[in-house]
């Protein structure tokens, strides 16, 4: 065992129990025998205790298999799970502990033998007390394993007289029982994951002793990680789950794990902001190419040909390339400037044919170049809608015929016009994941290992030729993270889990530095909010707020709470983090197998407010073909207001600056050198009047490009029943 050390405020002390590892401020205690972290301080109070759970365990061995019944049919795609896998506690024997001094703070590092492991718990704390974990797991056993998981926790916290509040950027749901400012969208539990949602971050307020804890996990990138937050008689932990899923020899040693945490004296807002300048040490920054360029950006959703999701409906805006090109005038005096092209339906659908051969894969039939150089001609952009996850051929179309009844209407078409086995698969059988007995992982197509070097060397090479031959602007990805499997066939020079987020990451990396010199402001769009992304694409998706659109018509949440959920995700976010807004994308039009639009699943007034809060949020708005056509005059006025303001691609957005008394109000403020924009909306069906509060306050009049209401102030606003306005000071 060593001595006692202190450098500066920080410092190690070993008692016959314990092992103290602190600052004036933050203090870990280890139990001397065990290495289990014991108990956390802070300020000298108890904060957490091994008693409510251990800080980790892990699951060894086990099988990688498919999820699927392959007896019978199956609704939902299968997904790779471990079987008859073994958890392991950390209560173990510690084998001794070493301290160092790194350049700024104190590293303790903790041997610990469980079984036929040896794990390197590595703790290091800083001058600012946080602190940060890693772990080194080494395997002395005879017969080869895996490392399946390993689960680390910020131990069980004790909620204090007024409870917690739980921040989860960007907020996707609240537990029962915590809250954030009063808001009402509470669920038993939840499970987050930074591969959906914009970040990987848990703030802890209690809100009587001001403190906050926050635990964010530091290497979104590197090693797929979830977050889950559990609650029980006044207790809460958070529990990252790191996926391991490696073969293990004797003497193989695996680095994993990587998180912080961090207890401070702040209000949490404070905290928040915290949250960027820690994104930007972390080497996670937003690098869009062009920012004004993608706020401007209103895009049209669409494929070519019939897509038929739901039974016996269909979805067909354009029959085929002719109808597009024509069509393509009148899409742009409708005021869209960009064209998502979709892959080609029914065939090939959402499945790679070739990425090399995009005629075929967008049912271009041959005139691509000309639907390209007819939308520059009027202004617009073209971006092609690229899949990632699989390829087809006629023995999975027949393998789904047997156990799908989701997109169905797709498998006999694919068996018409596919070979046995798709060349792909057999010239390049090593781009795929496999299970453990050896097969490839299927959902409804092949799966590619997007970590293959390989396949990223033609994903790159498809992209260049898009852009060289056809002069494409740019590429919507879709699901990058849909195969949510681990590689397990043998011999791979990379960890297995490599093909989860690191090899997709490393995927856009390459490709960008391929692709990027061809065409300035080309458009990267990713379909998934997840913050390892967010330094290779420029824009994502904005799920998280599509889905508080229902519980804010339903009433599960007020206006006030939504405008909340903007302000908090900004201020989350790292900056210039942009979204692609919209009220009906390809994907919610069939989510459910319905088949609807917004203004079918809840009210034509209702879908006006979503139209126009997300038209006007900060970012780029898409629209699936057809949304359009129910209100036309309407839809026009709107994106002709959004197009003909420069304060939306060059000014300041506001989630927080204007405040209504009524929490059914909902608003947005843009402010460009003297102009200034206030877009609100009543989301209530009552009659609402009162005032808007503008900080700071001021006495300008506006008036409302939706309805002559003459000119008028703040104080007095009257709303009809969802009711949206688009103010202008004058």
């Amino acid at each position: 065992m060593g001595q006692d050390i202190a450098h500066g405020h920080l410092y190690l002390r070993e008692t016959e129990r314990l092992l103290v590892f602190g600052s004036d401020k933050t203090e870990l205690r280890f139990a001397a025998d065990s290495g289990e972290l014991d108990s956390v301080y802070w300020n000298g109070v108890r904060i957490a205790d091994s008693a409510l759970q251990e800080e980790l365990f892990m699951d060894i061995g086990g099988v990688m298999e498919s999820s699927i019944d392959t007896e019978h049919k199956n609704d939902k795609y299968p997904s790779i799970r471990c079987a008859n896998s073994l958890r392991l506690g950390i209560k173990g024997i510690m084998l001794g502990y070493k301290a160092k001094k790194p350049m700024d703070g104190l590293e303790l590092s903790i041997d610990v033998q469980q079984g036929d492991f040896v794990i390197r718990k590595i703790y290091h704390l800083s001058s600012e007390s946080a602190v940060s974990r890693r772990f080194e797991v080494t395997y002395n056993g005879e017969a080869e394993t895996s490392l399946q998981y390993l689960y680390v926790t910020t131990l069980g916290i004790a909620a204090q007289e007024n409870g917690l509040a739980v921040v989860e950027a960007p907020l996707h749901s609240f537990p029962e029982g915590l809250r954030l400012a009063g808001a009402a969208d509470h669920t038993l539990d939840f499970q987050c994951s930074p591969y959906i949602f914009s970040n990987n971050a848990i703030l802890l307020h209690n809100e009587a002793n001001t403190w906050t804890m926050t635990i964010w996990s530091g290497n979104l990138r590197q090693q797929m990680n979830e977050i889950h937050f559990s609650h029980w008689a006044n207790q809460c932990a958070v529990v990252q789950k790191f996926h391991v899923n490696a073969f293990m020899k004797r003497g193989d040693c695996i680095c994993t794990g990587d998180s912080r945490f961090q207890l401070a004296e702040a209000p949490w807002e404070v905290c928040l902001t915290e949250l960027t300048l820690w994104h930007e040490r972390n080497g996670q920054r937003c690098k869009p190419t062009n920012a004004e360029l993608l706020k401007k950006t209103v895009m049209l959703e669409t494929q070519i040909g019939p897509v038929e999701f739901p039974p016996s409906v269909k979805h067909e805006a354009y029959s085929n390339v002719d109808q597009l090109i024509e069509s393509l005038p009148e899409i742009r005096a409708t005021g869209f400037n960009t064209l998502c092209l979709m892959p080609g339906f029914p065939y090939p659908g959402y499945t790679i044919f070739d990425l090399k051969q995009p005629e075929i894969q967008h049912n271009t039939a041959g005139r691509l170049k000309e639907l390209v150089d007819k939308a520059h001609e009027l202004g617009m952009k073209v971006v092609l809608d690229i899949v990632m996850h699989g390829c087809q051929d006629k023995e999975i179309a027949d393998w789904n015929t047997a156990r799908y009844s989701i997109r169905k209407a797709f498998f006999s078409n694919w068996q018409q016009h596919e070979p046995v086995v798709s060349p792909l698969r057999e010239e390049h059988p090593e781009w795929f994941i496999y299970q453990d007995n050896g097969e490839i992982f299927r959902k409804y197509t092949w799966l590619f290992d997007l970590a293959h070097p390989g396949f990223q060397q033609y994903f790159a090479e498809a992209l260049q030729l898009s852009v060289a031959r056809y002069g494409v602007d740019g590429f919507r990805f879709d699901a990058p993270y849909w195969a949510e499997a681990p590689n397990r066939r043998e011999g791979l020079p990379y960890l297995p889990s490599k093909a989860l987020t690191y090899g997709v990451w490393e995927l856009f990396c390459k490709a960008r530095k391929m692709v990027d010199p061809m065409k300035p402001d080309l458009i990267w769009l990713n379909e998934w909010e997840g913050m390892m992304w967010r330094d290779v694409t420029d824009i994502a998706y904005s799920y998280s707020s599509y889905y508080k659109w229902e519980k804010m018509f339903y009433e599960e949440i007020s206006g006030v709470h939504m405008q909340r959920f903007y302000e908090i995700r900004k201020k989350a976010m790292p900056e210039h983090a942009l979204f692609v807004n919209f009220s009906d994308n390809h994907d919610t039009w069939f989510l459910g197998e319905k088949g609807l639009f917004s203004y079918d699943k809840f009210t034509p007034a209702y879908s006006r407010i979503m139209l126009v809060m997300n038209l006007f949020a900060e970012g780029a708005f898409m629209s699936y073909a057809g949304f359009e056509e129910r209100e036309k005059e309407f839809f026009r006025k709107v994106l002709h207001i959004r197009n003909s303001q420069e304060i939306f691609s060059k000014g300041r957005c506001d989630y927080g600056r204007v405040t209504c008394e009524h929490e059914h109000v909902f608003s947005i403020c843009w402010e460009y050198e003297e102009q200034l924009f206030i877009i609100c909306s009543n989301v209530s069906a009552e009659c609402l009047t009162g005032g808007l509060r503008i900080k700071p306050a001021h006495d300008r009049k506006f008036i409302n490009h939706l309805q002559d209401e003459g000119e008028r102030g703040l104080n007095q606003i009257s709303f009809a029943p969802f009711e949206v306005k688009i103010l202008q000071a004058i």
